[in-house]
């Protein structure tokens, strides 16, 4: 599946005039999106490192962002 997900954004990104579009975001597993990180809060990163930490429990120790 990431490959998948992975391959279709780098076609995307070759061409900078067309939209990105991804499947939803799956509420559990592995997966989680994050476009871009600009200087997050301290909360911010609390949370961040929280979803972290659930994707690699959801993966077994691996998660794709």
């Amino acid at each position: 599946m990431f490959a998948e997900l992975f391959s279709k954004f780098l076609a995307l990104a070759e061409d900078a005039q067309q939209e990105l579009v991804l499947p939803p975001e799956p509420d559990d597993g592995n997966v989680e999106y994050k476009l871009k990180l600009d200087a997050p809060t301290m909360e911010r990163v609390e949370h961040l490192m929280t979803q972290m930490a659930f994707r690699l429990n959801e993966g077994d120790g691996k998660a794709f962002y």
